[in-house]
């Protein structure tokens, strides 16, 4: 209950045009329910309108290449994305393409998944990138390997 408190917290404060905005949330027979703004092609949508999150979008493609103007479109506005939560003190720590949702009707990125995210606390800092000691963050095919429990092979 207490994270996803923190992260109704965490959503109720951004406001930015490439985070799903965040609208209320609602409690059902025990269970919690967040109310974004809807986003044209996620996985509702019609499938002729479905574009996805960046991980279907890339393995929808193929082996062609996305035009360089859209990788460097989609890249700037995940970076102005990290950008503000980074001014707003706040680490999303979970980022990966299936948390990268594409607008089916502008082909904008919306960054999802707020599960994870937390404020950043200048007494946890670690030079592994602001995972507590004590917890493994994000997915565990983007953790380091030293955290996720994997060895080389």
């Amino acid at each position: 209950m207490k994270k996803i408190a923190l992260e109704i917290k965490v959503l109720s404060m951004m406001n930015h045009e490439f985070i799903v905005r965040y609208h209320d949330y609602c409690k059902h027979n025990g269970s919690i329910f967040i109310v974004m703004r809807y986003c044209p092609g996620g996985s509702r949508s019609l499938p002729a309108q479905r574009t996805g999150d960046m991980h279907e979008r890339i393995k929808k493609q193929g082996r062609t290449p996305f035009p360089t103007e859209q990788v460097f479109k989609w890249f700037l506005q995940t970076a102005l994305v990290l950008h503000y939560l980074h001014t707003k003190k706040v680490i999303h720590r979970d980022i990966k393409p299936q948390n990268i949702l594409i607008n089916g009707e502008t082909k904008e990125v919306y960054i999802i998944d707020w599960g994870l995210a937390d404020y950043y606390k200048p007494s946890e800092w670690r030079v592994c990138f602001l995972i507590r000691r004590d917890e493994v963050g994000g997915s565990r095919e983007y953790t380091q390997l030293q955290r996720s429990g994997a060895t080389y092979k």
